[in-house]
């Protein structure tokens, strides 16, 4: 699905989510990943993206092991799967040559290619490298839009995670299937960017990511 077709079919039902959860997507302060402050919390995350972008100008694009291992520790406490630095760069910079050109899709699915990396490793990566634009999806983000649905059904399904179930996608179909949905949550993030900006509030896709985060959390 394109872009401007997918804004034309769920731009309405969209923003009328967004309305009716205005508060809580703008509380992106009450953030804490690890029983962290919000600071800390933030501190990190920006410290991570400031290292991705050093990394990228040191590898041609892509990121080195060090700084990939450094991403995975941060989120689930464990290396980054691929453990060769060279293939490390490589399989990164084919991902960010996609996502430079707004290409969240592929560049998700060529993450999720390589063996041991889910949809909440690869956007961990992508979402981090550019919080204005980009976000991570987990199953804390789906589980907080389970609600944001168009006749019934919904727009962002839910990746499965440690504690949240998820909807159900065949094993052989994730790298594909999650990819679509990552694609589709950043364009609703921008739908609801641009409706929220209209009302005075002014935040990146990175501080919906982190107000959705504990949305589902609480959930």
């Amino acid at each position: 699905m394109k872009k401007e077709d997918f804004v034309m079919e769920f731009k309405d039902s969209i923003e009328t989510w967004a309305k009716l959860n205005q508060n809580e997507l703008l509380n992106f302060r009450s953030y804490r990943w690890k029983n962290r402050t919000y600071d800390e919390s933030a501190r990190a995350r920006n410290y991570l993206e400031r290292r991705i972008e050093l990394s990228r100008l040191s590898n041609f694009g892509g990121i080195d092991l060090a700084t990939a291992d450094a991403i995975f520790t941060w989120g689930f406490d464990k290396p980054f799967p691929l453990r060769d630095n060279n293939e490390t760069v490589n399989a990164t910079k084919e991902a960010f040559e996609f996502l430079d050109k707004c290409d969240c899709y592929r560049a998700c699915r060529r993450l999720m290619q390589v063996y041991g990396i889910g949809v909440a490793g690869a956007t961990k990566i992508l979402g981090l490298s550019n919080q204005e634009k980009y976000c991570i999806y987990d199953s804390r983000v789906g589980k907080a839009l389970e609600d944001l649905r168009k006749d019934g059904q919904k727009i962002i399904r839910c990746p499965p995670g440690r504690t949240i179930e998820g909807d159900f996608v065949p094993y052989e179909k994730w790298d594909v299937e999650w990819s679509k949905d990552y694609q589709k949550l950043i364009w609703t993030l921008e739908v609801i960017q641009g409706f929220l900006k209209e009302n005075g509030h002014v935040l990146r896709i990175g501080d919906f990511e982190m107000a959705l985060f504990m949305k589902g959390r609480r959930r």
